[in-house]
């Protein structure tokens, strides 16, 4: 069920946040024992604590997840057309 849901609103690669799973009807412990299942199986990777992903199979054959930028961008930013915050402050010096 939670695969499907995963699935269902998450393309590969993109960061998945425990605290968005939360709000669904399951508890913390289920989520994050069947995350841990997902992970075991290979269906997910992940990337941080509390942060998962889909895997991306580069050409290589390797599995290809998000980078620090993208993870920023969707916890404080925006996701889609989502946005929750700006950028401030000076980027170079």
């Amino acid at each position: 069920m939670l695969y499907k849901y995963i699935k269902d609103h998450y393309k590969q690669a993109e960061p998945i946040f425990l605290s968005d799973l939360l709000r669904m009807n399951i508890t913390e412990p289920d989520i994050k024992q069947q995350l841990k299942e997902l992970c075991e199986k290979g269906l997910l990777q992940q990337y941080d604590e509390e942060v998962y992903f889909i895997p991306k199979k580069s050409k290589l054959n390797l599995a290809v997840g998000p980078n620090a930028d993208m993870v920023a961008r969707y916890r404080f930013i925006s996701k889609g057309d989502n946005v929750d915050g700006f950028y401030a402050g000076s980027l170079c010096d």
